[in-house]
């Protein structure tokens, strides 16, 4: 059976509603197959923000996606971009059939301040992942994971002062389905 090579026929649309290969929804501006309504070339999707019922009564959000920037081919996510996370993690680097390949997987920012009544010291958090994927999204293969940890320390009086001490650490290595690995 010999596969379509044609052309797709496109079209530059601005906000228009679509769904993605998945079915996903959202609103889709850039380059859009006028044979199949999917997103084709370069383009942003913005996914709703909505929870959905399975049959049984299961609410679930359709995708943890709030935005895709970047290659799409065929509905998928191909070939490289940027994704922010309904959580307000992130993401940059490849796809393949809008699976996450290779790149940089960054956590949300958490701060921490572990006396609340004591406002002088807070801690912030920040995690990045960096490398390869498996099918599920999980870091696999060669990867480099960084945590900083970054206390934050205010001192008041006449001379207030404000004094930022950072700590860094870093695993490089093997990764086998989200774990470290050899």
């Amino acid at each position: 059976q010999a596969s379509d090579t044609s052309t797709p026929k496109l079209l530059d649309v601005r906000q228009s509603r679509v769904k993605d290969a998945l079915g996903n929804p959202g609103t889709y501006t850039g380059q859009l197959d006028v044979g199949t309504n999917f997103p084709e070339g370069n383009g942003e999707m913005i996914y709703d923000d909505e929870n959905n019922k399975d049959d049984d009564g299961t609410t679930h959000r359709t995708s943890t996606v709030a935005s895709h920037s970047g290659c799409w081919r065929q509905g998928y996510w191909q070939g490289h971009g940027a994704q922010k996370l309904f959580n307000g993690d992130s993401f940059i680097g490849d796809f393949d059939e809008s699976k996450r390949k290779f790149g940089e997987y960054k956590w949300k920012e958490e701060q921490d301040q572990p006396d609340p009544t004591d406002s002088t010291v807070i801690i912030r958090k920040q995690r990045t992942y960096q490398g390869g994927f498996n099918e599920h999204g999980r870091p696999h293969g060669h990867g480099k994971y960084t945590w900083t940890t970054t206390r934050i320390i205010t001192q008041h009086g006449d001379d207030q002062t404000t004094t930022s001490v950072p700590s860094v650490s870093t695993y490089v290595g093997m990764y086998e389905n989200g774990q470290r690995h050899g």
